[in-house]
């Protein structure tokens, strides 16, 4: 099967339930909440020619973003301190193991408590939750290391500091990669329920303010650019690692 043959099936499904979705518009046989996809397609039009849609955009990237950065580089740094020293991973590991269950949108309240209403409360909570998935890929990459290659780096004379940023960091490089994937997009995810709640931007405000319009369409449009935004950031992650692993 060649690319093109694999490209064309991967829209199948989905044409098909687009056109099956406008039929059922045409015949009325929606519910209100449901509008066809050309009256989405058209809110989407109009959003984007107010300005709105990358006005909203561009605060819901810019919040996701710096909360996913603050959630990985923490994730990281923990990662590889508990991952090379095992008392200390005995020491801080059940409580992540504890944490990491709980559904962050239930800290929002205290979140909000602690950081206000702002751009703090939403970069905490998207931290927390980008946090735990790339701590536990980084340790697992970790550990998973071949201890054979440890003991040849020392024995060539490789300290704690070169060992751990000459050896250990390039050796779980794809368990990073795979971690930060998954961290965008839960970014996005807590992004939308932070935004809902004392937010006056970004695209879970619009959401909220078209649902309470009754503005199903424009509901719909702002979903399919929260979805767009984190397809976009899934693509750049696979570049990036791309160029960094070859």
């Amino acid at each position: 099967m060649n690319q093109m043959t694999r490209v064309a099936l991967a829209f199948v499904v989905p044409a098909a339930l687009l056109i099956g979705w406008e039929a059922a518009g045409m015949m009325q046989a929606l519910p209100n909440y449901l509008p066809p996809p050309t009256q989405i397609g058209l809110a989407f039009v109009e959003i984007s020619r107010s300005g709105e849609l990358w006005q909203q955009s561009s605060t819901s990237l810019m919040r996701a973003a710096v909360g996913l950065a603050l959630g990985a580089v923490t994730g990281i740094v923990l990662g590889l301190l508990t991952g090379s020293f095992r008392p200390l991973r005995d020491l801080v590991e059940p409580l992540i193991i504890a944490l990491n269950p709980i559904p962050k949108i239930a800290l929002l309240p205290i979140f909000v408590i602690a950081f206000g209403l702002g751009n703090g409360s939403k970069f905490a909570i998207i931290g927390a939750a980008s946090f735990f998935p790339v701590y536990i890929a980084v340790v697992d990459g970790m550990t998973s290391i071949p201890i054979r290659l440890i003991w040849v780096s020392r024995s060539m004379g490789a300290g704690t500091l070169r060992l751990l940023f000459q050896v250990c960091l390039p050796a779980i490089l794809p368990a990073i990669f795979s971690g930060l994937r998954i961290a965008a997009a839960l970014s996005f995810i807590v992004l939308f329920a932070a935004e809902l709640i004392g937010s006056k931007d970004g695209l879970g405000y619009l959401i909220s303010t078209a649902e309470s319009g009754l503005r199903f369409d424009l509901v719909f449009a702002a979903i399919i650019a929260i979805g767009a935004l984190g397809f976009v950031s899934d693509r750049l992650l696979l570049i990036l690692r791309h160029f960094v692993l070859r």
